[in-house]
């Protein structure tokens, strides 16, 4: 399964056959690991290392010639009742996109919460 680097395009088409009456407003986020202690992680969702500073999960991308940290994105799905609703309180209409064998499945965002801090495996380095 992974949470990264996932096609917008693709999370439209999934979102709409997934929620036909909702409107889908697809955003990008940070990865928020709420109680997880600073270090160096294996995630099951991911293939390179995720680093954890306050609560942020973190990769490395090569900028410039420079090893750089820098945060992860998730795609979030914000489910409306129309295009142009405002959102009040975006926990409760929001949804984290997912992909697995090439399916795009959604997780609601406080279930995310809860389960990626179990995927977490923590790596000491030298």
């Amino acid at each position: 399964m992974k949470i990264m680097g996932i096609d917008k395009e693709a999370v439209k088409e999934a979102a709409a056959r997934a929620f036909p009456r909702k409107h889908a407003q697809i955003e990008n986020g940070s990865l928020f690991l709420p109680g997880c202690a600073d270090g160096t992680y294996r995630c099951d969702h991911m293939e390179e290392l995720l680093h954890v500073s306050t609560c942020m999960g973190y990769h490395e991308v090569m900028i410039q010639g420079n090893q750089t940290r820098v945060k992860i994105e998730i795609t979030l799905v914000f489910l409306k009742d129309g295009p142009y609703e405002v959102i009040y309180e975006g926990k409760k209409c929001c949804h984290v996109a997912m992909e697995e064998d090439g399916e795009i499945r959604f997780l609601p965002y406080e279930a995310f919460l809860e389960q990626i801090v179990t995927t977490l495996h923590p790596i000491a380095l030298s």
